[in-house]
């Protein structure tokens, strides 16, 4: 993969089951659909520290323009 692939948006959620079809909708909504990169993480923003290093690298490869946390 030598190109450039840039993202609209980086999303870090919870990786709860329940909210899997709510979270595409609203993405498809937003326009973001196969858009983003997705971070799942028990309790979204209160483990953030857990994806850190994620987060980063989505920026590196994709430097998306937005971020979005669902928790």
């Amino acid at each position: 993969m030598s190109e450039a692939h840039e993202c609209k948006a980086l999303v870090i959620s919870c990786l709860d089951f329940r909210f899997i079809t709510k979270l595409r909708d609203y993405l498809v909504d937003q326009d973001l659909k196969d858009n983003y990169d997705l971070i799942t993480v028990p309790g979204a923003s209160l483990n953030i520290d857990e994806v850190r290093e994620t987060i980063g690298l989505s920026f590196k490869l994709h430097k998306p323009k937005e971020v979005y946390i669902f928790d």
